[in-house]
């Protein structure tokens, strides 16, 4: 692609990129509306962040039951989400994480879309009382079967079944990244117009990075594969002598966008106290799943030390697994650690 094709496609806004590929492939529009509600849900959530704290203007009606404007936000996004999807003709489900009082999975009353999608729909909400960056993070799956009824294979689909997965990252700009199996681009919010451009095609993580992500207040409970990991990081790099550099906001989507951009590493581990238990702290279905699915569509990997995240199957809609995101050299290398090879 030529320099002024690339710089034209780059102008685009989502709904014309969309409906370009949309073409390529002879698809029909119904996955393209479910991309475009997901947009319309992050440009309604970026737009209450951005005066809440000035104004409050979510804090009425059902919202002045919770204490902090972080939950009352939360809950607000939550309540975009399902509003915007209630009556979507394509999409059969809405599954919404960490739910507070709606029920889960919840169901179109006009059942019988082909397409189900998973929504964590504020992650990291509690940064927001520091003004930290925040951001929602979507699943896109195609039903197995047909019919009004959604089924437990419908719901339950390995990460590697994916149709789609991004985010929207709510920062000094607000950033949806997104794939649908054929690359990974962004796309910023232009307020003028209010609409998302694209302003980065075909992301491609670095082949590795100079920085790692982890909370390392747990260094003293982690696992020893996982301490010895890290100091392994430490060391000065003979080949271009510099150090790692440790970078960890507590903000999920932050953390994996830098990852993504600059290389290196972002990891939560699993259960600390027995390392050899399956638990973890991220969810399978609504974090881990489209993270891995945009790293690797980026050439990076996605795995829980043991197993690639996108090869897992689920074993509840809740289910917890380690999550470790990346550029190839240290997702393989954290891989030798936890499998003994190091």
């Amino acid at each position: 692609m030529g320099d002024s094709q690339r710089t034209n496609k780059k102008a685009l806004t989502l709904s014309q990129h969309i409906a370009q590929r949309q073409r390529e492939i002879r698809a029909t529009g119904e996955f393209s509306g479910v991309i475009e509600q997901i947009s319309l849900a992050g440009r309604v959530i970026a737009e209450a962040l951005a005066q809440s704290g000035l104004f409050g203007r979510i804090a009425a009606g059902s919202y002045m039951g919770l204490q902090n404007e972080w939950e009352r936000m939360d809950a607000f996004a939550k309540e975009s989400f399902v509003q915007i999807f209630s009556r979507s003709p394509w999409v059969s489900s809405l599954l919404l994480s960490e739910e507070l009082d709606l029920p889960n999975p919840v169901h179109n009353r006009d059942a019988g879309g082909k397409y189900i999608v998973f929504v964590d729909a504020l992650d990291g909400a509690p940064n927001l009382a520091v003004n930290g960056v925040v951001g929602s993070i979507f699943s896109v799956y195609r039903r197995k079967e047909g019919g009004q009824s959604v089924t437990q294979d419908d719901l339950l689909q390995k990460g590697a079944d994916q149709v789609a997965a991004g985010y929207i990252m709510y920062g000094p700009s607000t950033i949806m990244v997104y794939s649908s199996g054929n690359g990974v681009n962004a796309y910023t919010l232009d307020r003028g117009i209010g609409d998302f451009l694209c302003s980065q095609e075909n992301i491609h993580i670095p082949e590795r990075g100079l920085t790692y992500s982890c909370n390392e207040a747990n260094y003293h409970e982690w696992a020893e594969y996982l301490r010895r990991y890290v100091e392994y990081l430490r060391r000065k790099d003979p080949k271009s002598e510099k150090y790692y550099a440790s970078r960890y906001s507590g903000s999920l989507i932050a953390d994996f966008q830098r990852t993504l951009l600059q290389g290196g590493i972002y990891i939560c581990p699993g259960n600390m106290q027995n390392p050899d238990a399956p638990g973890g702290k991220r969810l399978l279905m609504y974090e881990c799943n489209p993270l891995a699915f945009i790293a690797e569509q980026a050439g990076g990997g996605g795995t829980t030390g043991k197993e690639k995240i996108l090869k897992l199957r689920a074993g509840s809609l809740n289910h917890r697994v380690p999550l470790v995101l990346g550029s190839p050299f240290e997702v393989l290398l954290y891989e030798d650690f936890v499998q003994g090879r190091r």
